[in-house]
C-alpha cells in the first residue's frame, strides 16, 4: 500500500530532480 509518507517522499525526490534538470 502507498502511504502519504511515500507520496510526500516521492514528491520531494521529484522536485529535487526537476531542480537538477532545470
Amino acid at each position: 500500500p502507498v502511504t502519504e509518507k511515500d507520496i510526500s517522499d516521492a514528491q520531494k525526490r521529484l522536485k529535487q530532480v526537476m531542480e537538477i534538470v532545470a
